[in-house]
């Protein structure tokens, strides 16, 4: 499907109209992102003491990919489940800072 005929569509099902520039750019850092994974892992660690830093880098990066993807979805009008998480934070901040907002009931 051509971007005009998902623009078109997006209209008729009354989905935001989003730039397509701004698709792009998400795009791209998905892209961006998933290269450099790919790139690590190609080229793997030297030693133990670098694996715990990849294994960061790895994780930081996937969460970014899934950020951006969220976000692209919902632009488009998050047709399906909808955001596989609810926020930028939810994505970006460690599991101890979304326990700890849980816990005491805040996003802040």
């Amino acid at each position: 499907m051509t971007a005009s005929r998902i623009l078109a569509s997006n209209a008729q099902n009354h989905t935001p109209a989003v730039p397509l520039g701004q698709l792009a750019s998400l795009f791209e850092a998905i892209a961006a992102k998933a290269s450099e994974i790919d790139r690590l892992c190609y080229f793997g660690v030297d030693g133990e003491d670098q694996l715990q830093l990849t294994l960061d880098f790895v994780r930081a990066a996937v969460r970014q990919i899934g950020w951006l993807a969220d976000l692209g979805s919902t632009k488009l009008g998050g047709h399906g489940n909808g955001p596989l998480r609810n926020s930028p934070e939810d994505w970006l901040l460690p599991p101890t800072y979304r326990a700890l907002s849980a816990h005491l009931g805040t996003t802040q």
